[in-house]
């Protein structure tokens, strides 16, 4: 066998390490990329989240900063204001509303912490406020405005408040909180009240400076009149008198005329007289009287019978007495001058040929007097007004008769000094008038 020398050639070396390597190359490239961009994606990231964060502490400090100085200047308010939600739960109160809510319901404290979140109800406020309160905040969230008066507790008792609720809306105009606003008016209503009683009775003070002014100027002109005329009587009188004597006419008939005249008129100006005196003693006083037991029935029997020989001779002037005497303690004199004014007064406002009625009879309250006339009456509301000093009826002043407005006056001083009382009665206008007298039992 042969042998065949074959000579090999040497094979050509292979790429592939080679394209691996590039791959390599390539990969570590994009894988780096990728690095790169996730990184600069998360720097950008972290830049943008530091810049919010960083906003939104500047806002929310700035939002806290507001909330705040908002809070201070509601706190620094002397109204009370507060914030409801549509439950009736407090939102919101300041300063001044806690410190008066801690009068009204005494469970709250000094802090607000109490009060936020919870209802008037559940805070303890009284039934009589809560009444008024919900219904006020029922309204507001109906969508009005609730303006008026309360009372709540405070320091001293009860105190005013003016209050206001109204609606809060949402951009939809939906009712999403009621806010209110109180405020103590106590004070102010106070001295405005204050104000006003001083007012009237500064009025009161006018009114009766004027009264008075105009009472006197009518006194001083019925005064003049009324002193002037007997005045007048007596000098003309005498006059009349000398005249005749010194023309030899003046018979003892005519004379006693004359001189009875003159003697009526002295009498009726010392009785002028007597009455201003004693109104003046009366003001400064009251009447003096001297009380001993007495027989009052046979003290009017006398005066209604001088009343119907004398002032009274042209009226019938009855009496009723009772039939056994009627002993009682009292001022004989005053109470004849009492009896002695009604008669006349019955007289003077009555037409003769009229009734005069006098009566005198025991009731359960003491010893009754009333004299009754047909006269010219009272108007309606001039039964009191009559025992005033220098009152007067309307119908006397009217038909211009005699009189100072004083007799009734200084009537009830005299009774009323014995304990008693004295009133009028009329129907009215030319009906007559009855004026009553009680005198206690002793």
């Amino acid at each position: 066998m042969s042998e065949t020398n074959v000579h090999s050639h040497p094979e050509p070396p292979s790429n592939q390490p080679a394209r691996a390597s590039v791959e390599d190359a390539a990969d570590l490239q994009e894988a780096n990329a990728r690095l790169l961009i996730a990184a600069l994606q998360a720097q950008e990231q972290t830049e943008t989240q530091v810049v919010l964060n960083t906003a939104l502490r500047v806002f929310s400090a700035e939002n806290a900063r507001q909330r705040r100085t908002f809070e201070a200047l509601l706190d620094a308010s002397a109204d009370h204001i507060f914030l409801l939600d549509p439950a009736g739960r407090f939102a919101y109160v300041n300063r001044a509303a806690v410190r008066t809510f801690a009068w009204t319901a005494p469970g709250i404290g000094p802090s607000s912490e109490v009060i936020i979140g919870r209802t008037a109800r559940e805070l303890g406020f009284s039934e009589d406020f809560l009444d008024h309160f919900e219904a006020n905040h029922a309204r507001a969230l109906s969508g009005e405005t609730s303006i008026g008066e309360t009372r709540l507790p405070g320091p001293g008792g009860s105190r005013i408040f003016e209050y206001v609720l109204s609606p809060v809306r949402d951009e939809d105009g939906h009712t999403e909180f009621v806010v209110g606003v109180t405020r103590d008016v106590h004070d102010r209503k106070q001295a405005e009240a204050e104000r006003e009683r001083l007012l009237t009775l500064a009025q009161a003070a006018r009114d009766q400076a004027e009264a008075a002014l105009g009472v006197r100027e009518e006194f001083l002109a019925i005064a003049s009149h009324e002193l002037r005329s007997p005045v007048t009587n007596v000098k003309g009188r005498a006059q009349m008198a000398l005249r005749s004597l010194a023309e030899g006419e003046l018979d003892k008939a005519a004379a006693e005329a004359q001189f009875q005249s003159i003697i009526h008129s002295a009498d009726r100006l010392e009785a002028l007289i007597s009455d201003l005196l004693d109104v003046s003693r009366m003001r400064s006083g009251g009447p003096s009287i001297r009380i001993k037991v007495q027989d009052v029935a046979a003290l009017v029997d006398a005066a209604a019978r001088r009343c119907a020989e004398g002032p009274g001779a042209g009226h019938r002037v009855t009496v009723e007495i009772p039939d056994r005497p009627a002993l009682l303690g009292v001022d004989a004199g005053r109470l004849e001058q009492v009896v002695d004014n009604l008669l006349n007064n019955a007289v003077k406002y009555s037409a003769p040929g009229t009734e005069i009625r006098t009566r005198l009879r025991w009731t359960v309250d003491g010893l009754c007097l009333t004299i009754a006339d047909d006269g010219i009456g009272l108007d309606p509301g001039e039964h009191e007004r009559i025992f005033e000093p220098f009152g007067r009826g309307s119908n006397a002043t009217q038909q211009r008769l005699p009189g100072l407005g004083l007799g009734l006056y200084i009537c009830r001083q005299i009774v009323e000094a014995h304990g008693g009382r004295i009133w009028a009665e009329s129907p009215g206008t030319g009906r007559g008038t009855v004026v009553s007298v009680i005198l206690p039992k002793r």
